[in-house]
C-alpha cells in the first residue's frame, strides 16, 4: 500500500528548476543574412526598429 502523502521517486528525477540550461548560440543561414540588411539599410529611423523586432534581432546584431 502506497502512502498518499509520500513524493514519488519519479520526481527526484527531474532536472533542478533553479539551474538554466545553456542557451544555444543563434545561427543564421546565408539567404537570411541578406533579406534583412535588404529590409534595414533603407529603412527609415522609425522602420528600422520595426525590422529587428519583427526579426527578433537587435542593433548589436546589425554591423557594416
Amino acid at each position: 500500500m502506497e502512502d498518499p502523502g509520500r513524493v514519488a521517486d519519479d520526481a527526484t528525477q527531474r532536472p533542478d528548476p533553479e539551474v538554466p540550461e545553456r542557451a544555444r548560440r543563434r545561427t543564421f543561414a546565408a539567404k537570411y543574412k541578406l533579406e534583412v540588411p535588404a529590409a534595414y539599410d533603407p529603412a527609415s529611423d522609425g522602420e528600422k526598429g520595426a525590422v529587428l523586432r519583427r526579426e527578433g534581432l537587435y542593433s548589436s546584431h546589425i554591423t557594416e
